[in-house]
């Protein structure tokens, strides 16, 4: 009976135990279900946010393929209409130019000379000035007047004079006779002691894209080589030996700002570059070009070449010696 007893006593207590057991599993079944649950929301949450960000993402892409299918088409518009507002800028200063092809712009003249009438005053001043015997007719002068401004102090620079003929051919005979008579006189014409300068009356552009040559032109006067500024603005040189033998030497040759300072100065390219106006690059010499004025460079990188100059064959052949040293 005592044996019966205690085994009942121990299946009751096993009975509890797995009672326990089942309640204590499905306790933290349940707080597991429930946390599954804010976790799977949590995803959902999550996911319904990368699916918006998604969206949002491939309607940025859209945009921006978009943009940059709009900014190509803008960058050849503007390429374009930078083209057409540079003709149409060229075109303009050409015309302002055309239409000044009969003034004649006069430096340094003293203010007041010219009196009440000033077109009286120049009709008579220019050929007694300049010599009468180069004007058989009168000139005939539309309009004489100082360049716009404030008078200046008597002890400034006078305002320049702008006369507008009616004949350019009166226009280019007065600049010719002066540039003549000045080379002449080896100086200015004179008034009343003071220099007075003749100049074509020239657009503001042109007269910038001039100025650029005045270091070259200094560098030619320097070297004794002959030259011209052509218009609009183009330098013509040269040669020492032109002249000699017209049959053998006739090559005048029109020359760039940078150009011509590559020939005055050889490889000193870092001269070149301090002294390139807006706009320019160096130039690039062709194998041609090489063969026939650069024999010492050329010579350098193919040693079976001679470096002696293709012409005379007793200087060495630089750029400069073939160019305008060279007597052959």
């Amino acid at each position: 009976m005592a044996a019966a007893a205690a085994q009942q006593h121990v299946s009751g207590g096993d009975s509890l135990i797995l009672q326990e057991i089942r309640n204590g599993n499905q306790a933290l079944s349940s707080k597991l279900d429930s946390k599954t649950a804010e976790i799977n929301q949590s995803i959902s949450g999550l996911k319904s946010m990368l699916d918006k960000l998604s969206s949002h993402v491939t309607e940025a892409e859209d945009r921006i393929g978009t943009a940059e299918d709009q900014l190509v088409d803008l960058d050849s518009r503007v390429v374009k209409l930078r083209k057409e507002n540079d003709f149409l800028m060229e075109k303009v200063d050409q015309l302002e130019n055309y239409s000044r092809r009969n003034n004649i712009r006069v430096i340094n003249l003293g203010e007041s000379c010219e009196g009440n009438d000033p077109v009286n005053f120049f009709v008579n001043w220019i050929p007694a000035t300049l010599g009468q015997e180069h004007f058989t007719e009168p000139l005939i002068i539309e309009r004489a007047h100082r360049a716009f401004g404030p008078r200046p102090p008597a002890d400034q620079r006078p305002r320049p004079v702008l006369i507008r003929l009616l004949k350019c051919q009166d226009r280019d005979k007065i600049l010719r006779i002066a540039a003549q008579r000045s080379r002449e006189n080896k100086g200015p014409i004179k008034y009343d002691g003071k220099p007075v300068l003749f100049f074509p009356d020239l657009s503001a552009s042109l007269v910038k894209r001039r100025k650029e040559y005045d270091r070259v032109k200094t560098e030619l006067r320097s070297k004794d080589i002959p030259f011209a500024l052509l218009h609009p603005a183009t330098l013509r040189s040269r040669s020492p030996m032109e002249g000699e033998d017209s049959s053998k030497h006739q090559r005048r040759r029109r020359h760039s700002c940078v150009g011509l300072q590559q020939e005055l100065n050889g490889d000193n390219r870092s001269f070149l570059r301090a002294n390139l106006g807006p706009g320019m690059t160096l130039p690039v010499l062709t194998d041609v070009e090489k063969q026939l004025h650069e024999g010492n460079k050329l010579h350098r990188s193919k040693p079976e070449l001679s470096e002696m100059c293709f012409r005379c064959g007793i200087e060495v052949g630089s750029f400069l010696h073939c160019t305008w040293l060279c007597t052959k």
